[in-house]
């Protein structure tokens, strides 16, 4: 079981409503299966958050155990989907959360639908 995340460009995501649109979005993009332009804001964050904690295809059977990554993290269509290991430490969560708001993206979470940071609060 995984916990999803889905983080945008804060451009792109300023309010709840933008994050349901883009999820919409999101789909239909990826029931067109077209080829999406790619986003070097995206870019940037999948980087980051890979520089901390490497993919499951660097780590050895072990490490993957303990990895917060449930599925690989790849920017794509606009966004990054981030599946989260169930039962990682909040302390993890919290690490990751901070690396996409340090790198201007907002994290959308469809099971208690927020973004996170909140992009209408102060900077």
């Amino acid at each position: 079981m995984s916990y999803d995340l889905y983080i945008f460009p804060k451009s792109r995501v300023r309010t709840l409503d933008d994050a349901y649109e883009a999820m919409d979005e999101l789909e239909e993009a990826l029931d067109s299966e077209e080829q999406s332009p790619e986003d070097p804001a995206l870019d940037r964050v999948a980087n980051a958050l890979l520089d901390r904690f490497p993919g499951l295809d660097e780590l050895s059977d072990d490490e993957a155990e303990i990895s917060p990554w449930a599925g690989p993290v790849e920017a794509g269509h606009g966004c990054i989907e981030l599946n989260l290991r169930s039962g990682i430490e909040q302390s993890i969560i919290r690490e990751v959360l901070e690396i996409i708001a340090i790198q201007g993206a907002v994290a959308f979470d469809p099971q208690t639908d927020e973004c996170i940071p909140n992009p209408t609060s102060p900077e």
